[in-house]
């Protein structure tokens, strides 16, 4: 009996309150996909026109305007979505754009400052005079998830999909066409990477009105310090987080540049860019409109239903998530051999060990959206400070034992393995207190 009053409960919560977030979902995933679609395609057409050396050298690059480009707004972009009324996110808007163009404007300084001085470093020796292209990338991508935030309040989901695909075109056909005019370059593979976000801003633009755009430029510095102010756990923890997750995720590739070869960096870069970009499309798919259906369910003191769908959804991704993990382990070296010819063989082999660690992230991304919702953003803080930890570790023991990128890399994965499944028990044990004590909602910061 009880059993089936469980089953009609669960029946019950997907026909009434999972059926608009499946949809969501749905149209964010088409844009995944699609885009997906495109690397597959393209990609194959790019790895012969550019030598890996170059990936190698644009990854670098990429990664380390990642890393900054996280903490370019100090997370209030998600507070985008969490605010409470229009004139929150007037102000917050205008406080994500001020904070954008100092942050940008501090990088640039910073690079010039470390490109005369400090010269010799390995990193830039690596990078060159190219070093100049992450405060341009730090802004756009900065400036780019503030405009995909503002869609995300407004549940605009096929915009934001449009923009996902719009930004995968821009960047490989303006790669395919340059790398036939002008053969492999590092200068070409950054202007197509620039291209994709600039592409991607003006088709987001384009779909908000223009009070919303206006709301960018006006300041209002005391509305601005009290909207700070109220929402100052998004920098104070979220930003913390967002920076140990992004080091260690980039650290890889970072890493490779200072122990093996350039042409290993690029095996790596086009593994990660053919395993992990997809993914985390598709994680961030779930994890942005599970975090929108979750906010709804908590301002209704619907704790149980937050419980229920977490398991549910985590369930659902995991036994998604079997088929492409098997399929990478087995014949990754064959797929990448055959889509992307055999100089780049070895990148499936990269891919085969660090497909395990990614999927157990994508199936742990409805987990990491409840850690903001309910404002527990400190708690993520220490997991991912304790995954960065690991992280150095295991590239530590690659320096100090001469591991070969192989071993290396099948550490990093088991490092990732273990953290899904902490990220995903710390949710559901979030959940659960709330569920049992629901007037009491700040004794949380007990667990």
């Amino acid at each position: 009996m009880i059993k089936n009053k469980s089953w009609i409960f669960i029946g019950s919560f997907l026909n009434k309150n999972l059926s608009g977030f499946i949809s969501n979902v749905a149209i964010l995933f088409t844009g995944s996909v699609i885009s997906q679609s495109l690397v597959v395609f393209l990609t194959p057409v790019i790895a012969r026109l550019f030598v890996p050396e170059h990936f190698g050298t644009v990854a670098v690059i990429v990664s380390l305007s990642t890393i900054l480009s996280g903490i370019s707004i100090f997370k209030y972009e998600l507070a985008l979505i969490v605010a409470k009324n229009e004139s929150e996110v007037q102000s917050l808007t205008a406080l994500s754009a001020s904070i954008l163009i100092i942050f940008s404007l501090f990088i640039l300084l910073n690079c010039s400052i470390l490109s005369y001085f400090f010269s010799d470093l390995t990193l830039l020796e690596i990078v060159g005079s190219w070093i100049f292209i992450i405060p341009i990338a730090v802004f756009l991508s900065g400036f780019f998830r503030i405009m995909n935030s503002l869609h995300m309040r407004k549940k605009s989901f096929k915009k934001i999909a449009a923009s996902q695909v719009i930004n995968s075109i821009s960047v490989r056909g303006y790669r395919i066409i340059s790398g036939l005019y002008f053969g492999s370059t590092v200068t070409h593979l950054i202007v197509g990477y620039l291209l994709g976000y600039l592409a991607a801003i003006v088709l987001l633009i384009k779909g908000l009105k223009k009070i919303e755009i206006k709301s960018i430029f006006k300041v209002n510095y005391i509305e601005l310090k009290e909207i700070a102010f109220k929402y100052k756990k998004f920098p104070l923890f979220s930003t913390p987080t967002v920076l140990l997750l992004t080091t260690s995720r980039n650290l890889p590739v970072i890493m490779f540049s200072i122990l093996f070869s350039q042409h290993n960096v690029g095996l790596l870069a086009m593994a990660l860019r053919l395993i992990q970009i997809p993914l985390s499309m598709l994680r961030d798919s779930f994890r942005q409109v599970y975090m929108v259906k979750i906010t709804e369910l908590r301002n209704e003191n619907k704790n149980k239903e937050v419980k229920e769908s977490l398991k549910i959804i985590t369930i659902v991704l995991a036994i998604s998530s079997i088929i492409p993990l098997v399929v990478l382990i087995f014949w990754g070296e064959m797929l990448f051999s055959y889509i992307l010819g055999v100089n780049w063989t070895q990148a499936g082999t990269y891919a085969s060990i660090l497909a395990p660690g990614f999927i157990s992230f994508l199936i742990a991304a409805p987990s990491s959206a409840l850690f903001v919702v309910y404002n527990r953003q400190e708690l993520l803080l220490k997991i991912q400070l304790y995954r960065l930890i690991l992280t150095i570790i295991v590239f530590l023991l690659s320096y100090f034992y001469s591991l070969v990128p192989k071993n290396t890399l099948i550490l990093y994965s088991a490092v990732y393995i273990i953290f899904g499944i902490v990220i995903f028990s710390s949710a559901y044990k979030i959940v659960c207190f709330l569920e049992n004590s629901p007037i009491k909602e700040k004794e949380i910061h007990l667990l």
